[in-house]
């Protein structure tokens, strides 16, 4: 069934205005009482990967590249290890609650897991989300490259063909096509890093297989029907349940009709 996804493509995010500040505080300030499992759920799978990965490559740090980074939430799960809810609440009422930035870059500057042991570069098109999880020491590289209008720049295809493994928790999937196919073309024919995402159920996914296939890619389900956030109001509800029925697909699941689903997707490549 062919469907007109351009209503889809545009539709507003409830993230979208917190990206323009300088400090995250509205934007995990947002994400606990919608209960926000995106970055949570690739921890759930990241953490041990990297476990392995470093016995296998000792005396290196793992080299990630995170696209749809935002202020780096999946970079402070991984500098604390903390989750999604405890990270919030250090913006709320802990040790980073205040607009200080200088004490949010010290407070991140002792991590439990250091530059040493990871390596992560930051991709998003949000200027102070950026400057926030390079500035603070989380991320060591950060680009904004928009891959729907240009090929990576040479610093990003840099990363991407560095990149032990590519991620991505909770992005704007309607854009993400050539995004991958941008960061795909980059990474290094010998390596085939793996690609971890999770995709809204709201969301076509035809694009991105295609993407995947045509660079070699295969992709496996580690999660289905897993728990992406609550809905933010009953206007996003109605909205995104509306554009399930046109894909033909359910609007509730094992958690209930007030749940944003994804999948967790795992794809990778036979290296050259």
């Amino acid at each position: 069934m062919m469907i007109d996804t351009t209503t889809a493509s545009q539709a507003t995010s409830p993230f979208e205005g917190f990206y323009n500040n300088p400090l995250p505080h509205d934007y995990f300030g947002f994400l606990s009482p919608v209960n926000y499992r995106a970055p949570d759920e690739t921890m759930a799978v990241l953490r041990p990967w990297l476990v392995t990965k470093a016995e296998e490559n000792p005396g290196r740090p793992i080299r990630v590249l995170d696209f749809f980074c935002g202020y780096g939430a999946n970079g402070l799960l991984l500098r604390t290890g903390m989750a999604t809810d405890e990270i919030s609440i250090l913006f709320a009422e802990g040790a980073l609650r205040s607009e200080d930035f200088a004490e949010h870059k010290a407070f991140l500057s002792t991590p439990k897991l250091g530059p040493d042991q990871v390596h992560l570069t930051g991709l998003d098109i949000a200027a102070n989300a950026l400057a926030y999880a390079r500035d603070t020491g989380v991320y060591q590289e950060v680009y904004d490259d928009n891959l729907r209008e240009q090929a990576p720049s040479s610093g990003l295809a840099k990363a991407a063909f560095e990149a032990d493994i590519i991620i991505e928790s909770g992005g704007h999937h309607a854009i993400s096509a050539p995004i991958i196919d941008g960061l795909l073309a980059a990474t290094n024919p010998a390596l085939r890093p793996p690609l971890m995402m999770t995709i809204a159920r709201d969301f076509d996914r035809a694009p991105i297989i295609e993407v995947l296939h045509r660079h070699g890619y295969h992709y496996d389900l580690l999660k289905q029907d897993l728990m992406l956030r609550r809905f933010n109001d009953p206007a996003e509800r109605a909205e995104r349940h509306g554009r399930n029925r046109l894909w033909g697909l359910p609007t509730g699941g094992p958690l209930g009709d007030n749940v944003r689903y994804a999948d967790l997707f795992w794809a990778t490549a036979t290296p050259a």
